[in-house]
């Protein structure tokens, strides 16, 4: 459920005062050997939804989501587009 409502969830965030580039995270079938794990700011999170893909999944957002690894290297990710 979580997954399929991630565009409300955005929305509403937002709607409420929610920064759009806070930190969200969506983890998407999390004890399986193929899950996956899509990072980025809140208002790209039904595209995260779409990179993670199908199954059962989790939806995290704020302050939290900075402090994971996986962040960090999407930070360093982008700066090299930037860059080049």
């Amino acid at each position: 459920m979580g997954l399929a409502s991630a565009r409300a969830v955005r929305d509403g965030l937002i709607a409420a005062g929610r920064d759009p580039q806070t930190p969200a995270a969506v983890l998407a079938r999390g004890t399986c050997p193929d899950s996956r794990t899509a990072i980025g700011p809140l208002d790209r999170l039904p595209a995260l939804v779409a990179e993670a893909g199908e199954g059962p999944g989790l939806l995290v957002v704020g302050d939290v989501v900075a402090h994971s690894d996986a962040w960090r290297a999407a930070l360093r990710a982008a700066a090299k587009e930037v860059a080049a």
